[in-house]
């Protein structure tokens, strides 16, 4: 009899298996631990003693739990009292990379733009780099004369500069006059929707990358043949994702021989050129119908490590206008959900459905509203993780009647999600209705949710008014894409008080810790080390190479075991001491297996639990 064996929380335990029938919907797991730290706070000094904190917009944190954050300062004898700067916590302490009127000869005087040039927004990778667009009182070079330039911190002695506004483009004919939707990937190459101007009456727009040597590479123009159709680009309209390989996902309107009505597509670029993945008048993947071409056509784009897109268009064909999710790569293409679908294990159809987030693996969550659920969809299926009515880990329920919610949603490739939802609570006896607050949530992979903050709670003498969570960057590209939620499971957020004051905060999971601390104090922080049942390994950081397992992505520690990501795999694994050779292998695949000891490196074998069968790497997509 084939079986598939599982644990529930906490981690497995030998005498604690239980059999895993494949109707059996995730248990809902009410925990809460890890470690929640007030980083900044309104009026509080800033490390030099020259300021004190104002605001704060969108922080950002990466796999190695540092912090990114754009605020604002105030000296009350400063004019203007308020200036601009770019912080970076590390371990907890922050380092001021630069203020706006405080940045040294060469580079002149800089401040974070707002969305004027390009959104008020700043990128964060697992690497440490930070891109900001940035304004510049100071020519940096003899006939710059314009004062806005894209640029990544940090780098020493100064910032690596990528264009400035003013500039001759690639290619010559024009010059950069501006720069929207921008996104950077892990090794901090940057997509963006540059504006080019020709004349004061003649513009154009483009798909950019700037590389890391602040170079740039132009891969789609405006008027520019769209290749393999004899359409052009009448105009690429940003709203981009950018994956690890540099791969780049965007939106635009193109003209279709002698059709004057615009068509409007999703397309992908790398260093190959550009190709058409789906237009407005395609079939749905399933042949129910067809992509709408109307507003608000194709949007929210989304880009895994794989070359798929998962892009949310809406569906002709009905007589009714439903949304539709899809992942395709222009070659093949799944339906992920769609309005008006079934609802796999619970009844009804799908009513409300929200905003798609993706991984780099390609595993998706969205939620549904009325009543709220949270899903995660693959090109194989969906599955329900969360149910309105549900208690939540602090007390009270999922509330299952507000429209909206859960919002904000993050996912990280270890399958992880932070969300804002909304909690009720039953009145007092003789009162009638809820009493209804919002609150931040984490989820981890196998399941067992986390509170990590809800409104009313008291901070520095006042209470939590607002909750907000960046969760845009996980939206547009993958890896270190600059979000709420990192890649070790950290959280950061923002709150307003009931003073006004603002605040950030940075949540660690329990348990995260670096594999040298795990393999001992005896092994430095990159060289060869060694585990008793694991074997000789390589570390740099987080990086872990195996002679038999190749490079891995150390992802940290529970307490119980550890977690690596397996590029052979396309999935996170958890094994330990206790465990090993038995792993589970995260999503998209969620299964046990057992390793076979005598693999070689190019030939490992897993016997799957829940099939019975012996299969090579190459298995797991199947």
């Amino acid at each position: 009899m084939n079986v598939l064996l599982i644990a529930r929380r906490p981690r497995p335990s030998r005498k604690r298996l239980f059999l895993l029938f494949a109707s059996l919907a995730l248990l809902p797991c009410a925990a809460s631990a890890g470690q929640l730290t007030l980083l900044a706070i309104s009026e509080a000094p800033v490390p030099a003693g020259d300021a004190l904190y104002e605001g704060f917009h969108g922080p950002m944190v990466n796999a190695r739990g540092e912090v990114a954050v754009r605020l604002t300062l105030y000296n009350e004898d400063w004019v203007p009292r308020s200036r601009n700067a770019l912080y970076l916590w590390r371990n907890g302490e922050p380092e001021e990379l630069f203020r706006s009127d405080l940045f040294d000869p060469p580079f002149g005087i800089l401040s974070i733009r707002s969305s004027a040039a390009g959104g008020d927004r700043i990128a964060f990778n697992d690497q440490g780099s930070i891109f900001a667009v940035a304004s510049i009182t100071a020519d940096l070079a003899p006939g710059v004369t314009f004062p806005t330039g894209i640029f990544r911190f940090p780098a020493q002695p100064v910032p690596v500069r990528g264009p400035l506004l003013g500039e001759t483009v690639p290619g010559g004919g024009a010059t950069f006059s501006g720069w929207s939707d921008p996104r950077m990937n892990n090794v901090g190459q940057i997509a963006v929707r540059s504006n080019n101007r020709v004349t004061s009456f003649e513009s154009y727009g483009s798909i950019d990358r700037v590389e890391p040597d602040g170079s740039v590479t132009r891969l789609a123009v405006n008027g520019m043949e769209v290749p393999g159709t004899d359409a052009v680009f009448h105009n690429v309209l940003g709203n981009g994702a950018i994956n690890t390989h540099g791969q780049i996902a965007f939106l635009a309107s193109m003209k279709f021989g002698e059709d004057e009505n615009l068509t409007y597509g999703v397309l992908l670029a790398d260093d190959d050129g550009v190709r058409l993945i789906l237009r407005a008048g395609d079939p749905i993947p399933d042949g129910n119908g067809v992509f709408g071409n109307s507003a608000p056509h194709f949007h929210i784009l989304s880009l895994d490590d794989h070359g798929r897109v998962a892009v949310r268009g809406w569906v002709e064909g009905f007589g009714i206008r439903r949304d539709v999710n899809v992942l395709t790569d222009g070659e093949t293409g799944h339906v992920l959900v769609r309005n008006g679908d079934s609802i796999p294990h619970g009844g009804g159809t799908f009513a409300n459905i929200g905003t798609l987030r993706i991984n780099g693996n390609g595993l998706a969550v969205f939620a549904d509203g009325h009543p709220s659920h949270l899903y995660f969809a693959t090109a194989s299926g969906i599955r329900r993780v969360m149910t309105s009515g549900m208690p939540m880990p602090g007390g009270g329920l999922l509330d299952g009647w507000v429209t909206g919610v859960p919002r904000h949603i993050a996912i990280n490739d270890r399958g992880q999600t932070a969300f804002i939802t909304r909690v009720s609570f039953p009145r007092p006896e003789g009162q009638f209705g809820f009493d209804r607050r919002l609150m931040l949530l984490f989820r981890d992979e196998f399941g067992t949710l986390h509170e990590l903050i809800r409104e009313g709670a008291e901070i520095a003498g006042s209470f939590v008014a607002e909750i907000f969570f960046s969760e845009i960057g996980d939206s547009f590209s993958n890896r270190g894409r600059g979000s709420g939620l990192g890649e070790a499971g950290h959280v950061t957020f923002r709150v307003t008080l009931d003073d006004e004051r603002e605040a950030i905060f940075l949540w660690t999971p329990p348990g995260v810790r670096g594999l040298a601390q795990v393999a001992g104090t005896g092994c430095a922080e990159a060289g060869w080390c060694a585990l008793p049942w694991f074997g000789e390994f390589y570390q740099d950081r987080r990086w872990v190479w195996h002679d038999v397992h190749g490079w891995q992505l150390f992802g940290g520690d529970d307490g119980e075991g550890l977690y690596f990501y397996d590029f052979e795999l396309s999935a996170w694994l958890w094994t330990s001491e206790e465990w090993f050779p038995i792993y589970h292998v995260g999503a998209p695949v969620e299964a046990w297996v057992a390793y076979d000891l005598g693999s070689e490196a190019g030939s490992r074998r897993f016997f799957r639990y829940d099939t019975g069968e012996w299969i090579g790497a190459d298995g797991f997509g199947e």
